[in-house]
């Protein structure tokens, strides 16, 4: 309902407009949820998750589409998604996942201006607990 109710949502699409996304990359991984640091994209923990072990990839840049990503975000984004997808099976003995960008606000993206992919491990044999 926090969510819903737009906690921790931005003001505006700008990066200083409250973007948590911007913010979380520059706490400790602790504080952030952090789960790995790359040179271009970090890996975090869904503060409200649809499910256990549900995380994010996302660009440190603030960029809100897809196209605008450089080949080297592109490319790290996806290893990123990689190694997530092959933690969650170890952990957890995920069956398969659902990997997705909500492209902007019409595509239900909640935080349409900081672009981000969610990985979602479904079947998991053994439950993850979350934040």
């Amino acid at each position: 309902m926090a969510y819903i109710q737009g906690e921790n949502k931005p003001s505006g699409p700008g990066a200083d407009d409250g973007c948590p996304f911007c913010s979380i990359a520059s706490k400790s991984d602790e504080d952030g949820l952090i789960l790995r640091r790359g040179e271009r994209v970090y890996a975090v923990l869904n503060l409200y998750p649809y499910t256990g072990g549900h995380l994010m990839t996302v660009p440190y840049r603030h960029v809100a589409d897809y196209t605008d990503l450089t080949a080297e975000e592109t490319a790290e984004l996806a290893e990123l998604t990689k190694q997530a997808m092959a933690a969650l099976r170890t952990a957890s003995g995920a069956q398969g996942f659902n990997l997705g960008i909500n492209q902007g606000m019409a595509a239900g993206a909640g935080i349409a201006a900081h672009l981000h992919q969610h990985v979602v491990p479904a079947g998991a044999a053994t439950p993850i607990s979350s934040p």
